[in-house]
């Protein structure tokens, strides 16, 4: 243990370059805190969980390369990306994996369940567009597929959100529209059939 001119104290090390320098393997039985009381964060562990918190009113910053932000949190809100998330979970940019992606869809969990009506109708009022992103920092380059969501709202705004200034689409919920047009179409296709078999049957 070197304590230097400066008041810095070395562990493992004879040139502490901070106020305590550890050169080597470190172990705390508590909780580590940084800051001024009541503005502080913490590192604790107990024997269930780590524990990293920021500080009051501040966000988490979790990056690399010296680089902060890569990864944050918010309010509870986690941003891969970015630095103001406005979801539980934003990711600026792409994101993937192995499997697929779940959703709560027990009927015990829901409530006032009707059937969607009108579905081949609310398809035929949507419009799919090829278009190319303004903000190519936080969007892919070259052309895309899509829809636009004031469009959507006036048909089925149950599937459009705005959070912050831009307003967003929750695409995969459209499938529950498209099966009901697909069942819709089959019986005018079906009626139809019935009707050419009968005129064939009156040559």
């Amino acid at each position: 243990m070197y304590i230097n001119n400066n008041g810095n104290v070395g562990i493992g090390t004879t040139s502490p370059g901070y106020l305590l320098d550890v050169n080597g393997t470190a172990q705390f039985r508590g909780a580590m805190y940084f800051g001024t009381t009541g503005q502080y964060g913490l590192i604790s562990y107990t024997s269930n969980y780590l524990s990293v918190r920021g500080r009051i009113g501040q966000m988490l910053y979790l990056g690399s390369n010296d680089t902060d932000g890569q990864m944050v949190i918010n309010n509870g809100n986690v941003g891969i990306g970015t630095t103001a998330p406005t979801r539980r979970l934003w990711v600026n940019g792409d994101a993937g994996g192995t499997s697929s992606w779940y959703n709560d869809s027990d009927e015990r969990l829901k409530k006032n369940i009707t059937q969607i009506d009108n579905g081949l109708d609310k398809v035929m009022r949507l419009r799919g567009v090829y278009f190319e992103w303004k903000d190519t920092t936080n969007h892919p380059e070259g052309r895309q597929v899509g829809l636009i969501a004031q469009e959507v709202e006036k048909v089925v705004p149950e599937v459009v959100d705005k959070k912050g200034e831009y307003y967003s689409i929750a695409t995969a919920n459209l499938v529950p529209v498209l099966i009901e047009a697909i069942k819709e179409q089959q019986k005018e296709i079906e009626k139809l059939r019935l009707e050419i078999e009968e005129l064939r049957k009156q040559r």
